[in-house]
This record gives C-alpha cells, structure tokens and sequence, in this order.
C-alpha cells in the first residue's frame, strides 16, 4: 500500500452482527498511512495522525477524537502494519493472495485479499465470537493528488469533542 498513496477506491462496507445488517458505500482517499479520508452520501471520516474527525452531514455535528492506544482500524489491517494482525496462513489462487490472520487481542479472525503480484488490497472480512461478519470490498478508481472532499462551514454544526 506505500506505492498506493494519493490513490481514490470505492469501498462497499456490509456489517452483519445480531441479526442486524449495515451496509455503506463510499470513497476512500488514501494520503499516506497516517493520512486518510473515508466518505460517503451522509458521512466524513478522516484520520490524521491518530486524530479522527467525524462529520455527520445529516445531522450537522462534527465530532473531535483520539484514537485510543491500543485501538485498531480496518486500515491498519489494509496496509498490513505488522503489529496489528498474526498471519496464520498464505494461500494463492491465480492472481490473488488471500492472507488468514488472527486478532488476538479482539478475538477476532479474519482475511485479506490482495494482488498477489502488486499487493493491492481487494477484500477483507473479519469475524467475532459472537457471530459478527463485517466485509469490506475494495476497488481502485485512481491516482489523484487533489482528491476533493465535501467542504463544510463548521458554524454551522455542533461540535462534539471528545479528545482528551
């Protein structure tokens, strides 16, 4: 993922937990592995060297946060940071390397598809104990060094701050 920097995907999210579904779509523009914006119709996520601003477009709040020591993300996991997840197993298929792994510390198990030949990632799905499946699917759109993100006047939105 170092090589994929200023890249733009498409990211279909689908959350299954308790016999409840989520599903979501939306646009990630990748900066670098400390800087990246997830967006959707009613929602902006960005995270910036362990800062995360959330704007919910629907019902005017931004939200202000740390992400917590200890904390993961479904990004640390795509850019494969090493002291998030244990491989247990490598398996090739064609064009495709599909990594199993552990989340010890979060009883979670999981997978992550990649290229096999230029290591972009194309799927994850992680399970819990408790029978929760979340999916996470991947497609490239471009390379764009000025990726344009929704734009707000933040007098008009309630703050929220809950960094510490």
């Amino acid at each position: 993922m170092q090589s994929q920097v200023n890249s733009v995907y498409t990211i279909k999210f689908d959350q299954s937990q308790y016999g409840e579904s989520l599903y979501s779509n939306g646009k990630v523009y990748f900066k670098s592995p400390e800087y990246f914006i997830f967006e959707t119709k009613s929602t902006q996520v960005s995270y910036k060297q362990n800062f995360i601003t959330t704007i919910n477009k629907e019902t005017n709040q931004i939200i202000y946060d740390d992400k917590m020591l200890g904390e993961i993300s479904v990004f640390d996991l795509i850019y494969g940071k090493e002291e998030v997840f244990v491989p247990s197993e490598i398996m090739d298929n064609g064009t495709i390397s599909n990594i199993l792994f552990d989340l010890n510390n979060f009883n979670m198990v999981g997978s992550l598809e990649v290229d096999r030949f230029t290591g972009e990632p194309k799927k994850v799905i992680l399970r819990n104990n408790s029978s929760g499946k979340t999916i996470i699917t991947i497609k490239q759109l471009k390379i764009e060094d000025n990726y344009s993100v929704f734009k707000i006047d933040s007098s008009l939105f309630e703050i929220i701050d809950l960094r510490e």
